[in-house]
């Protein structure tokens, strides 16, 4: 028995009380049963002694883990025998009478017969202090069960939830669950196995959520928010167990809520767009409730400022042309194009341009042949918001005229609306025939024409291109990135062509085959510069009049007709000249 006396007593949970007489009594009794909490018999081998009226049995602790004061309480509470028979010569019965309050877990056993005192051990089964208890929480709050017991070594707790094993510890008689949800309620009850390895229930309890509310619905309100729009209601349906709504928007920026119950006024940021959410955090006294479903919003933003591509003079009437790039943007409904009225700075709109039409515009009230043009645009969405204006393009104005000394000067407005690098000048007999002539730095918008033909119109264009394009549409033909000024014509009368200034130039013979004679009847001051030139303004031959009568070599040209231009100090002289083979 004394390896039972170094093994430590522990304060254990839910096990039952019993005792065991576990060595032979001096005289040659020897234990034959177990005792447990309550009237236990004992039945012990008399071998010799006879007198067993004469015996007298107590039970007195001896020793109790824990509970010092206790235990010293039980030092001076001797259990006696409710009675002591022979059964026979060899069998004695010892009837105990163990109160389940008792906390000791060690004991001595006294059989005296006024002889001698006789000692002998025995030791409490675990019994249950107390049960545990039902717990009722919130959804998501904790519980916790516990029950407390005493027993001779160490106990194991084994949880059941449902009939389920759910925590099997050692010396741990506490379950504690988070976080509770539906899944977790239910029944519970605890096994414990003490020392003799036998089970002992627990109670059962049970794990109650306190009542909540179906969930909520989706919130009631727009779902679409047009850019500026003023506060927004929103409701959720009311339920009697709900004690507080608390209002959630996401993004935080999204705006700004003023919960009023079971509604909430929603202030919209102006600077946000996008997608926002909304939905109710709902209490129960001091429990959460459920969350409502999600309503998902749009918020529209200002629109993205549309640019014009580029502005120009349109192919076909001669009128200022808008084209653009199309937006992406679904929620683009009209494209709106302003025009430059008659005050610097003040734009008019002109048109609202259907998102679904060709994305070019040719203003036909416009004269780009007069003054220059200029325009903006903006966009307006599917709710009716504008967008900022695009940057301001400018058409270009070219004007055409002659010198003194018969040169043709080009000067234009420089074209305004995006970066680019030159200017390139064309010419032509007729609008349908112009051919570059020449490429000019964007810097630049002045040009003196030496070579112009000898026509009685001639054409000018100058052209700006977009060097990122242009494509409005998949029309083919037409080139969208480039911008082209008005079309300047210089204009020389019937007779003045052939008579300008040529009252002092004389040639003959005219048509010639070979020789041309060339007579000057003005004040001679020196040799002067003649050249031939073909009728686009190509020169052919250039040569010096050293004599106010001079003869020159035309054989190498081809037939055909040609403009002799003179120049004098004065100016130019010009005639008209046929080469015959």
């Amino acid at each position: 028995m004394n390896i039972f006396r170094r093994i430590l007593l522990a304060l254990i949970c839910f096990i039952p009380l019993s005792t065991a007489i576990s060595q032979n009594w001096i005289g040659g009794m020897v234990s034959t049963d177990t005792l447990y909490a309550g009237q236990t018999n004992v039945i012990l081998m008399n071998s010799g002694f006879h007198q067993a009226d004469q015996l007298v049995a107590s039970i007195q602790a001896n020793f109790c883990l824990d509970e010092p004061q206790r235990c010293q309480d039980c030092y001076t509470d001797t259990l006696r025998t409710s009675d002591i028979e022979s059964l026979n010569d060899t069998l004695v019965k010892i009837t105990f009478d163990i109160p389940a309050y008792a906390f000791p877990v060690e004991w001595d056993l006294s059989l005296s017969n006024g002889m001698g005192y006789y000692p002998m051990q025995m030791f409490t089964r675990a019994y249950i202090v107390s049960q545990p208890f039902d717990n009722t929480v919130c959804l998501g709050g904790n519980a916790r069960f516990d029950i407390c017991a005493y027993g001779y070594r160490d106990l194991d707790y084994d949880w059941y939830h449902n009939g389920n094993l759910v925590q099997s510890e050692y010396m741990n008689p506490v379950l504690e669950i988070e976080n509770v949800g539906f899944a977790d309620t239910g029944m519970y009850y605890c096994v414990m196995e003490d020392w003799t390895n036998q089970g002992t229930h627990s109670d059962t309890v049970y794990l109650h959520l306190k009542k909540i509310p179906d969930q909520q619905d989706v919130p009631e309100g727009p779902a679409f928010i047009s850019y500026n729009q003023g506060p927004v209601i929103y409701k959720i349906r009311r339920d009697e167990l709900i004690t507080g709504y608390n209002w959630v928007l996401m993004p935080e920026n999204a705006g700004h809520v003023d919960n009023i119950y079971d509604t909430v006024v929603v202030s919209w940021d102006r600077d946000f767009s996008g997608q926002a959410f909304l939905f109710v955090e709902t209490t129960l006294g001091e429990c959460p409730g459920l969350n409502s479903d999600t309503l998902w919003i749009d918020v529209a933003g200002k629109p993205e400022t549309q640019e014009i591509c580029i502005v120009g003079i349109d192919d076909t009437t001669e009128n200022c042309r808008v084209v653009w790039n199309k937006s992406a943007d679904p929620k683009v409904r009209y494209y709106n194009i302003y025009r430059e009225s008659n005050q610097a700075g003040i734009f008019l709109k002109l048109v609202s341009i259907s998102a679904a039409d060709l994305s070019i515009y040719v203003d036909s009230a416009s004269r780009p042949e007069w003054y220059p043009h200029s325009y903006k645009m903006s966009v307006t969405d599917t709710s009716g918001i504008e967008s900022q204006y695009s940057k301001i393009h400018t058409t270009m104005l070219l004007v055409v005229n002659r010198d003194i000394d018969g040169f043709h000067n080009l000067e234009w407005s420089h074209y305004q609306g995006f970066p680019f690098l030159s200017y390139e000048i064309y010419r032509g007999l007729s609008r349908d025939s112009m051919i570059h002539m020449n490429t000019i730095t964007s810097n630049v918008n002045l040009y003196k024409d030496l070579t112009s033909p000898l026509a009685s119109y001639i054409y000018y264009q100058v052209i700006a291109r977009n060097p990122d394009g242009c494509v409005p549409t998949m029309k083919s033909g037409i080139d969208y990135s480039a911008s082209r000024s008005n079309t300047a014509r210089i204009h020389y009368p019937l007779g003045i062509l052939e008579n300008y200034r040529s009252n002092r130039l004389n040639i003959s013979p005219n048509p010639t085959f070979n020789t041309l004679r060339i007579q000057y009847s003005g004040t001679w001051k020196g040799a002067m510069e003649a050249t031939l030139l073909n009728l686009l303004g190509q020169e052919q031959d250039r040569f010096l009049i050293n004599s106010s009568d001079q003869e020159i070599d035309v054989s190498m040209l081809e037939p055909g007709m040609y403009l002799l231009r003179l120049k004098e100090p004065a100016g130019f002289l010009l005639k008209k000249l046929i080469i015959r083979r």
